[in-house]
């Protein structure tokens, strides 16, 4: 399995390190399914609104991350209720007005742990329920539930520093 990182300069800076994403890995990643994980690829798009996504072939999956702080700052890009509750749980400070977020080290590890286990939570979601959805199809309100649950509870392993 490759862990991958498009080239950033400062002041821009990736959450997670790739021994950081082997951990998480390792934390949320159901070992049956290590063997189709076969790319977690860190991006920094500031031009779109998709911050994890799953690409799929045949029975292969590549998890695609684009979140990469800038000067400790990213783009709110929603506010939903749902969405602002993960922030906040993550660590991330909300400025409505300035429609940004703030994030410390720790906060954004853990958003990053977020997104990384929500994904894989979307693959274990079709698998259980014999779904086959995964490259771009809406997701229903209860597979987004089960899927923010799981990633909830991977973020709650994640150690914060000292």
């Amino acid at each position: 399995m490759q862990i991958e990182f498009d080239k950033i300069a400062e002041p821009y800076r990736y959450p997670l390190s790739a021994s950081d994403v082997k951990h998480v890995l390792a934390a949320c990643v159901p070992t049956e399914m290590m063997p189709r994980l076969t790319k977690i690829h860190f991006g920094c798009n500031q031009q779109t609104t998709q911050e994890a996504r799953i690409v799929t072939r045949g029975n292969k999956i590549d998890v695609r991350i684009n979140f990469c702080p800038k000067d400790g700052k990213s783009r709110l890009l929603n506010e939903k209720r749902g969405w602002c509750e993960i922030i906040e749980l993550s660590g991330g400070s909300i400025d409505r007005k300035d429609e940004s977020i703030s994030w410390t080290t720790d906060a954004a590890k853990k958003y990053a742990t977020f997104l990384i286990a929500h994904e894989i939570a979307h693959v274990m979601y079709a698998e259980r329920n014999c779904l086959n959805n995964l490259n771009g199809a809406k997701s229903s309100t209860s597979e987004e539930k089960w899927c923010d649950s799981f990633a909830r509870a991977a973020i709650a392993k994640i150690p914060t520093s000292k």
